[in-house]
């Protein structure tokens, strides 16, 4: 036994059914595709920072090697080569004062970047 109920009211509830299911599924898919966004864009920082931050550690450590050239140049002058003095203009000390003058310079850089991640 079929029985089949033609309702003209039943056909505008099924009509708002319809369109409610629609409209929460848009919402669905719009918040999915503002989350997934969200999440690039979070990924994108994370990342952005881990670099500023990996190239603070590599300038920090060639902050380091300079400082310790630098200790090997003294060390040689005044105990190797029994120097009184250094200066400014001894071999190869100019190069290294130079170069660590850039790296403090970039140090300094990478730090204000890191800060307004």
């Amino acid at each position: 036994m079929l029985i089949v109920l033609h309702m003209e009211g039943n056909m505008s509830i099924y009509e708002k059914l319809q369109d409610g299911i629609n409209d929460s599924l848009a919402y669905g898919i719009e918040t999915s595709k503002n989350l997934l966004k969200k999440a690039k864009e979070t990924a994108s920082e994370i990342e952005e920072t881990g670099i500023l931050k990996l190239d603070l550690r590599r300038l920090n450590s060639r902050k380091k090697e300079l400082i310790s050239e630098l200790g090997i140049k003294a060390y040689e002058a005044f105990v190797i080569n029994g120097r009184k003095s250094l200066t400014l203009t001894s071999g190869g000390v100019p190069g290294i004062l130079n170069e660590l003058t850039e790296v403090d310079k970039e140090i300094v850089e990478k730090e204000e970047e890191l800060k307004k991640t």
